[in-house]
Parts: structure tokens; sequence; C-alpha cells
């Protein structure tokens, strides 16, 4: 109901999620309305996947994450990168700003929660570093690579909500 009047519900408790750590690090961070499924999200943002674990391993989505991963790995404490989760850790996080994929997967590998999906972005699929997808199959993790536009992104992973 509130994303039929325009989401200002729902935008304020976006706002309190951000509070409190550098929000350059953070493009957008969204939780949705109802759940979506990572083949979904897969189409929506014109992903290639990288790794694909077995099926009782795939989560349902509540929410993604866009994020500057270098700028999250540098400036976020250890705290603030849990925020990055917002209500559920049963979401995407999509890196950005990445040249091979690797450090964010890193970064994962040694933190406890882990989301539900992984999106690189910028790169195809066939740069995405082995390491990384190694780390992806390690965790049962899904790991898909898109090179859409960043405002394209934003807008597709959006319209699920519209849709919905």
């Amino acid at each position: 109901m509130d994303a039929a009047k325009g989401g200002a519900k729902i935008r304020s408790y976006e706002g309190m999620l951000r509070g409190g750590f550098s929000a350059d690090a953070i493009y957008d961070i969204h939780e949705y309305l109802s759940p979506i499924t990572v083949e979904e999200i897969t189409k929506l943002v014109n992903g290639e996947v990288v790794y694909s674990p077995g099926s009782e391993f795939i989560k349902p989505l509540y929410g993604y994450t866009i994020v500057n991963s270098l700028r999250a790995i540098l400036q976020l404490s250890y705290n603030e990168f849990q925020k990055l989760y917002g209500w559920s850790s049963e979401r995407a996080m999509i890196y950005t700003e990445v040249s091979t994929g690797r450090s964010p997967m890193v970064a994962l590998r040694v933190t406890n929660l882990k989301p539900a999906l992984v999106v690189i972005h910028g790169i195809p699929a066939s740069q995405v570093d082995k390491v990384a997808a190694k780390i992806a199959e390690i965790e049962h993790m899904p790991l898909i690579a898109t090179v859409m536009p960043m405002t394209d992104l934003i807008r597709a992973l959006q319209s699920h909500d519209i849709k919905h």
C-alpha cells in the first residue's frame, strides 16, 4: 500500500538504516514488499551466472544493497558493514567498482553474515576472478555478474515492487 502511495514510509526506514555510516559507500538500499527469487533478479539486471549452488541453498530475497566495494572495505567498520544488510541478510548484495570481484568475496568469506545473493557489477562473468567463484562455491552462495548501467540497474531492481 505504501508503494502505491509513493513509498514514503519505506524510504523513511531505509534512511534510518543508512544512519551512522559513510553514505558514499552505499548507492542504494531497498527492502522489497514481497520476496523475489535469485532467478528474477538475474533477469532484471541482465545478469550472467558465475556460480549457482544447489536449489537447497537458494533463498528468497527480501531486499538489496548496492555498495561501492572498495569504499566499503576501506571505510566501513565491522558494525557498519553489518548495517549493509538492512532488515535481513536474505538479500542481494551488489558490489560496484570492482576489477575482478575477488575483494568483496574475500570480505564476505571472513564475516558471519552472508547475503543470499552476490552480484558483481561492472564486469562480465568471464572476467570474475576464479578465487571469487571458488569462495561462492565454498559458501554455497549464488554469484552473478552484470554490466547494466547503474541507473538502469536501480530502476530494474525497484521495478519489482511496482509489478507486485
